[in-house]
């Protein structure tokens, strides 16, 4: 193994992707469109500051997941290939 090898080679077991993904989706869109219909509907300024941490945190999952599951070149070059 070569540094690239070992820097761009990282894979996540597919139960954790799974499940991260459904993390995304909840903590990126769910919940922060939910916090700020209730702050438009009862005025309540302080769920903005949590809409805006949960979706920090499902745009975070979202990159790691961008980079685990990615096709980089060094990993095509040294063979291996996904479908």
């Amino acid at each position: 193994g070569t540094f690239h090898t070992r820097e761009f080679g990282y894979q996540a077991p597919v139960s954790l992707v799974s499940r991260l993904r459904w993390g995304v989706y909840l903590l990126g869109f769910i919940v922060p469109i939910s916090l700020i219909a209730w702050v438009l509907h009862a005025g309540v300024v302080g769920p903005v500051i949590l809409a805006t941490l949960s979706a920090f945190i499902g745009v975070t999952i979202e990159r790691w997941l961008f980079f685990v599951e990615a096709r980089h070149s060094v990993n095509l070059y040294h063979g291996r290939q996904r479908v």
